[in-house]
């Protein structure tokens, strides 16, 4: 048994992974899961030649027809013997406290730790963190610790309990964009305990080949599908008073992804199709399309983080 899992899915992104691998091996402890998801053959004959017969490596691969990095990630759970789990994307790197950090937690009974990560402090995304990260720090009530908790959507700069994860059966989506949003909401919802640290070991490069940047009609069709299940998700579990105090999102989210498609294809198929998926997953049945809440939603959302 192994204290610790890192799961990394990698897709063509050798010299990154050659750089992030080394910062990982710092304990024998420690097991290195990646996991290639259909990379070009040249690539996938260098990973396997540097990694192949490393003891402390697993080298796995996503042989089947689904291309994503969630699919990638649940081979890798299923043969993650660590006590704790955390995924570390190949483009991206852990800083030298990786180690001190780990062993600060390594007997924590907790279900997760959620660490602040780091990032090009000129990312939107840096400043969303770095807002809901203070926010509980000034003041850790249990309303802003689930506000951290649910719009903290990336499964890195967290370690996770392994026994967690089995025992609620909780795997990634196998879909193109976003795969890791309901498994950050299940996650999320179904833990009993957490714990939120502030301090970082872990940096997130935002690259210009990012998934998340791209535009094509696939990703935004996955991209729907996601949050539509991850709205109805919420409502399950919450009430409407309750989600406006922490995800005040949800409430205008479905609009954003209207006037997303509208914007970006300008063709009526792709709204009917988006509509499509709304219905697919019980969105209609739902009050997210009242215009009083969706206003409300976006009023709260702005106060979170502007």
């Amino acid at each position: 048994m192994k204290t610790l899992s890192i799961i990394i899915p990698h897709k063509n992104n050798l010299d990154t992974l050659a750089k992030l691998i080394p910062t990982l091996l710092v304990n024998e402890g420690f097991e290195v899961i990646i996991i290639d998801d259909h990379s070009d053959s040249s690539t996938k004959e260098s990973l396997y030649k540097s990694y192949a017969e490393h003891p402390q490596i697993k080298l796995l691969e996503n042989t089947t027809d689904i291309f994503s990095a969630g699919k990638a990630r649940n081979i890798g759970l299923k043969v993650a013997t660590g006590d704790w789990i955390t995924f570390v994307d190949a483009d991206d790197i852990v800083l030298d406290n990786f180690l001190q950090e780990f062993q600060k937690i390594q007997n924590y009974k907790e279900d997760i730790i959620f660490f602040r990560p780091k990032i090009e402090k000129s990312l939107l995304t840096s400043s969303r963190l770095d807002k809901l990260f203070n926010k509980y720090f000034e003041s850790p009530t249990n309303e802003n610790l689930w506000i951290l908790k649910l719009q903290f959507v990336a499964p890195w700069s967290k370690f996770l309990k392994r026994s967690f994860i089995e025992e609620n059966k909780i795997c990634f989506d196998e879909v193109k964009k976003n795969n890791d949003v309901m498994f950050s909401k299940k996650t999320a919802i179904k833990a009993k305990n957490v714990a939120v640290l502030d301090c970082s070991f872990y940096f997130y490069d935002f690259s210009s080949t990012s998934l998340t940047k791209k535009k094509d009609l696939a990703s935004y069709y996955s991209n729907v599908d996601v949050n539509t299940r991850s709205i109805r998700y919420q409502a399950d579990n919450f009430s409407t008073q309750e989600l406006l105090k922490i995800n005040p999102e949800v409430f205008y989210l479905s609009y954003r992804m209207i006037l997303q498609g509208l914007k970006n294809y300008k063709n009526i198929k792709v709204l009917i199709e988006t509509l499509k998926i709304f219905k697919k997953n019980n969105l209609f049945k739902l009050k997210f399309f009242n215009p009083y809440l969706a206003v409300i939603g976006y009023k709260k959302s702005r106060e979170l983080f502007y």
